[in-house]
């Protein structure tokens, strides 16, 4: 009798207890609108964990095609198309090299003297240096363009990229004033002329016209353009992935979340299957998600865009994933913060309902092993919540490199574009005071004066030296520095000494220009003996002997001199 009533007591207990739970979690868990999608977010779950398969396929096919470009002779123009292949390859994968191959067309074709495609290069170049948030350099390169000289296949090529630099500085400019009355104004003013020579029906047709609706607020043309273009493309296509992003893109503008996140999802799982590193769908996600409190979720595809930014390589992307990333980190911290008081409640709650139970033995011993269960838990929390803080750290640490980065590109930047504008001046005066000496002898007839005067105007050591001299005069000027630095890394034997003619023209030596452009970020040899006019061996031989003469370690002395002047930057 005694036992059939301490068991109706264990087992009213126990069935309080599962009716407490049960309305606890009734009353703290509501239907996220998440729950509508978990088919196509384990669908892009799963794509996510193949990621590194996608990304050796990419480098595998990334491989042959440099093979395939290794096997051409260095001046071959089907070289040319090859690298158009190539750069295509690391679209959307890393923006450093796509944009290194377009500067190997640009050389290739001005050595080829074929001046449309060195158009077509730079006009290129100017896109994807819009792209990645480099507008000044962009511009500067634009405005050197001839619009006489740009014939009518590359018009289109030609607006659109004026057209996307000006829409991108209206797009971030802080001046308000001067994004609505300047930066606005001139993009649709490439954009209207960019209507007048593109083909109906082509990518940029459609591109151009969704823009169009869409900054006339004209959201159902817009949508209904964005869907006819999505009919004439099958998954796997190189803009299927951009099509959804602008559907989704339309659908938000509407008022459609629903659209909106279907959409964002397409585009991001086609991303991941294409090895795209530049995640725009899958940052527009996370902040949905975020925003559906699905926080634990959200700060992983963060994570992930995070991560694969850093990859891609592009300083705009970074930034604007970068200020998103705390907000959803700390909103994930807050969560599990919310998490541990629930399950304390949940814990004082069961140990009120185990004090009823005093006297039976084995709910004690159900409810001991619920609470070890419990606080097990608590600690994988916690543990989870250490994890989390250190990749924060990490992920601060990685965003302040960014910023001094940035930082340092400025001055460099700065300084540089001021030096260059003063030697273009002084170079338009020269040849200005050149012509005008050669046309008043040849209107006195003195032909054989003017003759020699053209031959003998400045011979190519003389330009070099004033190249060197202007070089190392704004090297200096930057990293007033260098050269103290750069023999604290020399034993005492090997160090640069400069003579005192060096010293008072703040001149450079051959060894101390080759680092110094390698200090500027000039890393490629080739690239290095052709600005200095050496030859490819000689700067080999240069970077080579330095290196043996360093008191560090050959990996680490390069690395070593790109840190030199930043600390003073800072």
């Amino acid at each position: 009798m005694r036992h059939t009533f301490y068991t109706s007591i264990c087992l009213c207990s126990l069935f309080s207890l599962v009716l407490f739970v049960m309305c606890l979690a009734g009353c703290t868990g509501q239907q996220s609108p998440i729950s509508f999608y978990r088919k196509p977010l384990m669908t892009l779950d799963s794509l996510i964990a193949l990621r590194p398969r996608f990304q050796a396929e990419k480098e595998q096919e990334i491989k042959a095609a440099k093979k395939k470009l290794g096997s051409l002779p260095a001046s071959s123009p089907k070289r040319y198309e090859l690298n158009k292949e190539i750069q295509q390859l690391y679209r959307g994968y890393i923006c450093d090299s796509l944009i290194y191959y377009i500067y190997e067309n640009i050389r290739l074709s001005r050595q080829l003297k074929d001046h449309e495609k060195t158009l077509e290069s730079e006009m290129s170049l100017a896109v994807y240096l819009a792209k990645s948030g480099m507008y000044l350099e962009a511009l500067v390169l634009m405005d050197s363009i001839k619009r006489a000289d740009v014939n009518d296949e590359l018009l289109d090529l030609y607006y659109r990229a004026y057209n996307l630099i000006y829409r991108q500085k209206a797009y971030i400019s802080k001046d308000k004033v001067l994004a609505e009355r300047v930066f606005a104004p001139l993009a649709k003013v490439y954009q209207d002329s960019l209507f007048a020579v593109v083909d109906s029906g082509s990518t940029i047709y459609y591109d151009v016209h969704i823009q169009k609706y869409m900054d006339e607020k004209k959201f159902t043309e817009a949508l209904k353009l964005s869907e006819n273009r999505l009919a004439m493309l099958t998954p796997g296509d190189r803009e299927y992935a951009a099509v959804w992003y602008n559907i989704g893109d339309v659908k938000n503008m509407m008022g459609d979340m629903t659209g909106f996140f279907e959409a964002m999802m397409n585009s991001a799982i086609e991303d991941m299957k294409h090895c795209i590193k530049d995640h725009a769908s899958l940052h527009r996600i996370a902040r949905t998600l975020y925003d559906w409190d699905e926080v634990s979720r959200a700060a992983s595809y963060i994570q992930i865009c995070m991560e694969d930014v850093y990859f891609y390589n592009a300083n705009l992307r970074s930034l604007q994933i970068a200020k998103t990333l705390p907000v959803v980190t700390q909103a994930y911290e807050k969560k599990n913060q919310s998490y541990i008081m629930s399950l304390r409640t949940k814990v004082v709650v069961i140990f009120l309902l185990l004090f009823f139970c005093v006297g039976i033995l084995i709910v004690v011993v159900v409810q001991k092993n619920k609470l070890s269960r419990m606080h097990r838990k608590l600690q994988e929390s916690n543990d989870s919540l250490n994890v989390l803080s250190h990749k924060l750290a990490d992920a601060n640490t990685h965003l302040n490199e960014v910023n001094n980065e940035l930082v340092e590109n400025n001055y460099i930047k700065e300084n540089y574009v001021a030096h260059f504008i003063r030697l273009s001046s002084e170079y338009i005066g020269k040849n200005q005071k050149f012509r005008l000496e050669v046309n008043k002898a040849l209107r006195k007839g003195k032909v054989e004066d003017a003759l020699r005067m053209t031959l003998y105007a400045g011979t190519d050591d003389e330009e070099l030296e004033e190249f060197y001299a202007n070089f190392d005069e704004a090297f200096l000027s930057i990293f007033p520095h260098f050269i103290e630095e750069y023999n604290k890394l020399m034993a005492e034997e090997n160090r640069v000494v400069l003579t005192d003619k060096q010293k008072e023209r703040k001149m450079l030596t051959s060894e101390l220009r080759v680092f110094a452009l390698i200090r500027l970020g000039f890393n490629d040899s080739a690239t290095i003996a052709r600005m200095l006019r050496y030859s490819i061996n000689t700067i080999y031989n240069i970077r080579s002997k330095v290196k043996n003469k360093a008191i560090v370690s050959k990996d680490s002395f390069e690395s070593l001199i790109m840190k030199i002047g930043m600390l003073s930057m800072e």
